[in-house]
């Protein structure tokens, strides 16, 4: 019980973190800088820097996702990768394990993550991976009930989720960036409400899905 808890009240300040964040932006707010380790190209900003579960869909066919039958949605809520299964004890985690194995999902374990004003990184097995805003197009958040976000890519690129506290302030700059700074495409180089962003790095927006209902994610 004490280990239900402690995750319960976790998730609850998870929570009211991500809130608070929407609620300013929702006010005419603006994302905070915040300090990164690592160095970013020139003109780029940082906006978090946190640890998140990384896992990667690896099956051979995209993973299906509608509003009734999500991946880890309805009957399978109780086995989705969540801050309170994290920290319970090791015989739940294999089991949670084994049915994302079974759905062709990969777990690369605690990754650091940085989100700036052009792409997000994730460092799996030593190495940065970069996914550039232009190259999402669908953020499909499980909150309030999971402390998870998926983000599904242009094709080749694998879906993935973030697991973790810091979820509910990433998925609401995720959808700040994508849905509500300014993006302007010139001649195929895009321009961020910041500074000219790398052409190599981002492209076109393709978003499929119209724009999440933050509000609607912390009742």
């Amino acid at each position: 019980m004490t280990y239900l808890w402690r995750a319960a009240a976790r998730q609850a300040g998870a929570l009211a973190d991500g809130a608070e964040l929407a609620r300013g932006l929702r006010a005419g707010g603006k994302l905070a800088l915040a300090d990164c380790s690592i160095r970013l190209d020139a003109g780029e900003v940082s906006y978090l820097e946190t640890t998140v579960e990384l896992w990667q869909y690896v099956g051979t066919t995209a993973p299906a996702y509608n509003r009734s039958t999500m991946i880890f949605g309805g009957g399978l809520t109780a086995m989705a990768v969540t801050a309170g299964l994290s920290a319970m004890a090791n015989a739940s985690r294999r089991r949670q394990e084994q049915v994302m194995s079974q759905m062709n999902w990969r777990s690369f374990g605690p990754v650091p993550l940085v989100v700036t004003n052009w792409r997000i990184m994730g460092c799996e097995q030593g190495r940065w991976l970069s996914w550039p805003y232009g190259s999402i197009r669908q953020v499909i958040p499980y909150l309030p009930k999971q402390l998870g976000v998926d983000v599904v890519f242009d094709e080749g690129t694998p879906a993935t989720r973030f697991v973790g506290d810091s979820v509910p302030v990433l998925a609401v700059m995720l959808v700040h960036l994508l849905y509500d700074e300014t993006l302007v495409w010139d001649g195929g180089s895009p321009l961020s409400c910041h500074e000219t962003a790398p052409a190599c790095e981002m492209g076109p927006l393709a978003l499929e899905e119209r724009r999440p209902d933050v509000d609607g994610w912390f009742g």
